[in-house]
């Protein structure tokens, strides 16, 4: 029993350390990523910062929510015009890579043809038209990341504006319960006169 127990625990702690260790890398990656990777010319981080929304929970007002949900929405039709740009921009590079692909594929064909020599089986052909295809397909990755990133970009303003919502609601209650307690205890008073 006490070995399962020391096995299964230095077997935890093996796991442990090579996950730590994929930390640091995802930490090194992470912040040269947001510092280096551009998306409409501005590096991620930027928009990070220009697209969060803090939520003074401790001290909302009706003012407050007010200005926050307009922050909210002016964001939000900005990351919808950028969303949309890239995805097309995203659709634009892969249909052309897809061209570049079938281009290069039926130029290797016609090549073997005319030569008269024997097709490669499909699976070589295609990895042989896909050869010098890196920035191509780089290019496709970058545009359906940029496409990704603002569609999370959107998900957190919906999410943004449904805690404003729910605070709104809230608000409103708490000063409508407020103003009824105000209402009976004037009404009290004037009783008591």
């Amino acid at each position: 029993m006490t070995d399962k127990v020391i096995t299964a625990k230095s077997k935890a702690d093996q796991m442990i350390k090579r996950l730590a260790g994929g930390g640091e890398v995802y930490n090194l990656m992470k912040g040269e990523f947001e510092s280096n990777f551009l998306i409409n010319g501005q590096a991620i981080s930027v928009w990070i910062e220009k697209f969060r929304v803090t939520l003074p929970m401790d001290n909302l007002t009706p003012g407050i929510i007010q200005e926050l949900s307009m922050k909210v929405m002016e964001l939000h039709q900005e990351a919808t015009f950028h969303h949309a740009a890239a995805q097309s921009v995203s659709q634009f590079i892969k249909r052309g890579s897809q061209l570049s692909y079938y281009h290069r594929f039926n130029e290797l064909t016609e090549e073997y043809k005319k030569k008269q020599m024997k097709l490669p089986a499909a699976a070589t052909l295609e990895v042989m038209a896909k050869a010098g295809t890196e920035d191509e397909e780089s290019a496709e990755f970058r545009a359906e990341l940029a496409a990704r990133f603002w569609k999370l970009i959107l998900e957190h303003l919906s999410t943004c504006r449904k805690i404003l919502e729910t605070a709104s609601f809230s608000v409103n209650n708490e000063l409508k319960l407020e103003h009824q307690n105000s209402m009976a205890e004037r009404a009290g008073r004037g009783r008591d006169q």
